[in-house]
């Protein structure tokens, strides 16, 4: 998934892993995303390898 923007990624990010917004998490988080992100196309990605998907299913 690319994001628009290093910000749109960090904020997804942060969301994702609980991170509050103004706490110790969320600074370093800044400081480490752009070393961990990449650009093409105009969108930031963290990783190029495929996601892997898994559909579960069950009877009650």
């Amino acid at each position: 998934m690319g994001y628009p923007s290093l910000e749109a990624m960090e904020g997804f990010s942060r969301q994702q892993l609980f991170i509050e917004p103004d706490g110790p998490g969320a600074r370093r988080l800044h400081e480490v995303l752009p070393a961990l992100a990449y650009e093409r196309d105009g969108r930031y990605y963290l990783s190029d390898r495929p996601t892997p998907l898994g559909i579960v299913s069950w009877k009650p």
